[in-house]
């Protein structure tokens, strides 16, 4: 998990990241975002990291979250949220 989100704030900024939990057998769960034009060149922006953690792709525009959408495949979730505009 943690080389995972190593690797992955390399390319994505940490938004918020939890704090450390005392045991050593768990992680501190991890928000990275990320411009959705990034994750259509860069396919691991949208690979999985198995663990509390989310990667936020931020739209520049519908059109752009149409295209990525239809191009998104075996993702166990994915979530969109805009405004009554969008």
């Amino acid at each position: 998990y943690e080389k995972g989100i190593g690797d992955l704030s390399q390319k994505a900024e940490l938004a918020a990241q939890g704090q450390r939990p005392s045991s050593a057998n768990a992680v501190a769960a991890s928000l990275l975002r990320a411009p959705l034009k990034a994750a259509l060149h860069d396919h691991t922006l949208t690979e999985e990291v198995f663990g509390p953690s989310s990667v936020a792709l931020v739209a520049d525009h519908r059109e752009e979250l149409l295209h990525f959408a239809q191009q998104l495949s075996g993702h166990l979730t994915t979530t969109i949220w805009g405004t009554a505009q969008d």
